[in-house]
């Protein structure tokens, strides 16, 4: 029975692109694969892997599709196959860092008397981004619960307590993933699996989000109806500070959200759906502690600044 079922995505990438995840795979040294099993969930039918790329690995690999219906459904299928004591979500155009990652990570899930006390664990990852010159620059990642990589789940843990990925978010899927799941365990239940480097890399890949006019329009919506789910499991499972704080932050996002850029016909709908949603929610914002108000709202203007949510 294998230690960790790595569940990964493939869409459209190239065979050049996930060739180099396998094989990269391959060359982990100091594990036994057997400890490993990867589960490939294609997002559509007809964009399956060929059987030779996948064959005659050293570690156990099966490949399933799925009728087209975005990276989350892919995703929640990996969940439903899945059987081992822990989980991990890749995508099939990144990379484990070095050739002990791995190790690192198993030498961890496999110590029972220590693991079982876990739910969550989280290693240093690296992320790739433009510089803006046609180059990559790198960002070092620690505990961010925006990114599902490089994070280990136990499954009993997910399928438990029913947290699934939502399937009618088109972006920020993983970041609503991470905070329901926040919502749910015990951070005296999650730790970090010490590493000198980072162990996975998150690769960029130009044209992606919010690389066009159209696709920022789809990503702030995203960003919007992530919160809102969010805002929503959290009046349900956290006490009412934590329900005030959430809606605030909510509502200052959605204010940067609608004033970086031009109002477009998506972004009108939008707001008219902000204005609805904040006269239900009003009083929890009016609640929030005012110096914690204070700062998710310089946080929010720093992100605006930074020019994350920019075209």
């Amino acid at each position: 029975m294998p230690i960790l079922d790595i569940i990964v995505t493939h869409y459209n990438e190239s065979v050049d692109v996930y060739r180099k995840f396998f094989e990269m795979l391959d060359l982990q040294r100091g594990i036994d694969f057997s400890d490993i099993h990867v589960i490939v969930v294609n997002d559509g039918e007809e964009n399956f892997i060929p059987d030779e790329i996948l064959s005659n690995r050293p570690y156990t690999i099966e490949q399933h599709c799925i009728q087209k219906a975005g990276i989350s459904a892919a995703r929640n299928r990996g969940i439903e196959l899945a059987t081992a004591e822990w989980i991990s979500f890749s995508d099939c155009d990144d990379l484990y860092t070095t050739i002990y990652s791995l190790k690192l990570v198993l030498d961890v899930l496999k110590k029972r008397e220590t693991s079982c006390n876990y739910d969550m664990f989280w290693t240093k990852f690296c992320a790739e981004d433009s510089d803006g010159n046609g180059g990559i620059k790198l960002i070092m990642r620690g505990l961010n619960l925006v990114f599902i990589h490089g994070k280990y789940y136990r499954r009993t843990f997910i399928v438990d307590n029913n947290i699934t990925f939502p399937e009618e978010l088109e972006f920020n899927e993983d970041s609503c993933f991470n905070a329901i799941a926040n919502t749910y365990w015990d951070y005296k239940r999650t730790a970090e699996i010490k590493a000198t480097i980072p162990i996975y890399t998150w690769c960029y890949r130009p044209g992606s989000l919010t690389a066009t006019a159209s696709n920022l329009d789809k990503a702030l919506r995203g960003s919007y109806d992530r919160n809102k789910i969010v805002c929503e499991t959290f009046k349900r499972r956290m006490p009412y500070d934590r329900q005030c704080a959430m809606i605030a932050r909510a509502v200052f996002d959605a204010y940067y959200i609608l004033n970086v850029a031009d109002m477009t016909p998506a972004r009108a709908e939008m707001l008219k759906d902000f204005k609805e949603w904040y006269k239900q929610n009003k009083q929890y914002f009016w609640d929030c502690d005012k110096a914690y108000m204070r700062e998710i709202k310089a946080f929010s203007a720093k992100q605006y600044k930074a020019g994350i949510m920019e075209e």
